[in-house]
């Protein structure tokens, strides 16, 4: 299940699953507004949760949200190391438009798949 919490210039998702304890938060994504008006994303899936579709499901359940509020174009700053997921991560739901690394932080503005 995702749960969601929104305002106009936010939205907040968390995934759960079931755990030995009860529901276990998994992942988290968060969209807010930027400086330049674009919608800044954040995501991390848990470690032991990672490469099992969560991140897309929760990205994509994220910028349609987001889209609800009117955001139309995104950017996530990535540490250069962990720029090649989050690009195969965006090939699922986004185009990239444009994007440049600069002291080892990746800028990528991207628009959803229509």
């Amino acid at each position: 299940p995702l749960a969601c919490g929104a305002d106009r210039q936010h939205v907040t998702m968390l995934a759960e699953l079931p755990g030995p304890l009860g529901p276990e938060i998994v992942a988290l994504g968060n969209v807010g507004l930027g400086d330049d008006g674009a919608g800044e994303i954040g995501l991390v899936v848990r470690d032991d949760f990672q490469r099992q579709g969560i991140g897309t499901l929760l990205a994509t359940h994220m910028l349609r949200a987001a889209e609800g509020r009117g955001f139309r174009r995104f950017v996530a700053y990535v540490l250069w190391d962990n720029t090649p997921i989050v690009r195969k991560l965006l090939a699922h739901v986004a185009d990239i438009v444009s994007a440049r690394m600069q002291q080892g932080i990746s800028e990528m503005y991207f628009v959803p798949h229509r």
